[in-house]
């Protein structure tokens, strides 16, 4: 698996402690990224997808309520350098 995670957050990390000198305790994440076990049982941080589902549910009395649900796509490509993911953490 590529770097482009630690990569980036750390050159978003120096950017904004030269934009921002006098801020404290800065910290920054790459948000879009979830954990999940390969074939080596090891755990890894993974690239994925937020994806927003809302739709409107009707009851069997009737009345309808708008939901939203919140799912992940897990990508087989860096979004950042193209590189591909582990086949055996998909």
């Amino acid at each position: 698996m590529c770097e482009c995670k630690s990569k980036i957050e750390s050159e978003l990390l120096e950017k904004i402690r030269k934009d921002k000198p006098d801020v404290e305790d800065l910290s920054v994440e790459l948000k879009g990224y979830g954990f999940m076990f390969g074939d080596d049982k090891k755990l890894e941080s993974l690239p994925i997808t937020p994806i927003e589902v809302s739709y409107v549910h009707t009851f069997k009395n009737g009345k309808k309520k708008k939901r939203k649900e919140m799912i992940s796509l897990a990508v087989s490509y860096c979004p950042h350098c193209g590189e591909k993911v582990k086949e055996e953490a998909i």
